[in-house]
């Protein structure tokens, strides 16, 4: 169809199907040539291209802010004092075994625990480092 006023209706519809943040009008003539085409065609790819970027750049930000609160999680994990008693609560949770006096087996210690929720992955590490320091300073 040859039509303009179609032509121009149906890359109006086109460009209506992209979200709301894209805004690339159709060409203003009433004939579309060759050229508004492709320079239609460009300025959406630009515009994608922007929107692409944007996105990466923000999920950049939301993983660097995780890995920024995973790392002061693990600063807070601090050794007990040796005075005080173990935390056989989380250790038990943490499900340590001594297979000898130098080797021991236990569950990720970065995970909170399924069944208690007041054994967080900073607790059990506290638990853990002050055992193995009782036990080997």
């Amino acid at each position: 169809d040859k039509n303009p006023a179609t032509t121009t209706t149906a890359s109006s519809t086109l460009l209506s199907s992209f979200p709301a943040a894209t805004t690339i009008t159709a060409p203003t003539t009433t004939s579309l040539t060759w050229t508004s085409v492709v320079e239609s065609t460009k300025a959406l790819g630009e515009k994608a291209t922007q929107l692409a970027q944007e996105s990466q750049a923000k999920f950049q930000r939301e993983y660097q802010k995780a890995q920024q609160l995973a790392a002061e999680q693990a600063r807070q994990a601090q050794l007990r004092p040796t005075s005080l008693p173990l935390d056989v609560a989380a250790l038990q949770d943490l499900q340590v075994v001594y297979i000898t006096d130098r080797i021991l087996t236990c569950r990720h210690p970065a995970m909170a625990s399924s069944e208690n929720g007041d054994l967080t992955p900073p607790r059990q590490l506290a638990a853990l480092g002050q055992l193995l320091h009782k036990r080997h300073a």
